[in-house]
């Protein structure tokens, strides 16, 4: 199967060659959204084995049960899938963290997401700094140093809403509702060497990805399309 072009043409157009910041992020990403059919396109091309294999390769699932897919990547951006099959007692990423890179991101469909945002504070309540290397299967979390958080604001994102996130933002995603949930996002390139992870007393630390299937990838991609309140209503 042909690989649709259209919205990574203009994505490309805007990011190759860039340190991108949030806002060249920003932009890539309302260029994917601003057009639905070639979007579509796009995302109901990965239901091809072949398309879906290779796209399984470097995506993985997150040991709280989502899955994050990396549609697509170069040296300068990558797009990404991340997908809350539907159902109860889903877990986002709880454990506070930052990320290497900066990224924008919309809720394609499902009721939304909750952020936390915390900054470090001596009088903070008690966590467990760890640095994070690597990523997905090959992550490797490296034990650091007690230290304190302090939640600084908590807000609900909204399906079609646009956020961002720098690699200086230490923050909790969680989704909502029962029905599935997906995100899109663009990154940029890695920004730091290692990402911080914090645990609470008692609490487990972040475990590795765990490798995903390509049938597991065409069947998300099929049920994010066809939920009744997904993005497949919009196209």
């Amino acid at each position: 199967m042909a690989s649709p072009t259209p919205p990574l043409d203009a994505v490309t157009g805007l990011l190759a060659g860039h340190a991108a910041d949030t806002t060249l992020l920003r932009a890539a990403l309302k260029t994917l959204l601003d057009d639905p059919p070639a979007l579509a396109a796009w995302l109901i091309s990965f239901d091809d084995e072949e398309r879906a294999a290779r796209c399984a390769a470097r995506s993985y699932w997150h040991p709280n049960g989502f899955a994050k897919l990396v549609l697509h990547a170069t040296p300068d951006f990558r797009i990404r899938l991340h997908i809350w099959p539907e159902g109860t007692g889903r877990r986002g990423e709880p454990n506070p963290h930052s990320h290497r890179w900066d990224f924008a991101s919309s809720v394609l469909g499902g009721d939304g997401l909750v952020n936390a945002e915390y900054e470090e504070s001596t009088d903070g309540a008690p966590f467990h700094r760890h640095r994070y290397t690597g990523g997905g299967i090959d992550a490797v979390l490296i034990s650091d140093v007690p230290t304190g958080l302090t939640g600084t604001k908590k807000r609900t994102i909204s399906t079609h809403e646009i956020y961002d996130v720098t690699t200086d933002v230490i923050h909790t995603i969680e989704p909502l509702g029962t029905s599935l949930v997906a995100t899109l996002l663009v990154q940029g390139p890695p920004k730091m060497e290692s990402t911080l992870v914090y645990c609470a007393p008692g609490q487990q630390a972040d475990q590795p990805g765990i490798p995903i299937s390509a049938d597991d990838v065409r069947k998300l991609v099929r049920d994010m399309l066809n939920a009744p309140d997904g993005p497949g209503g919009q196209f």
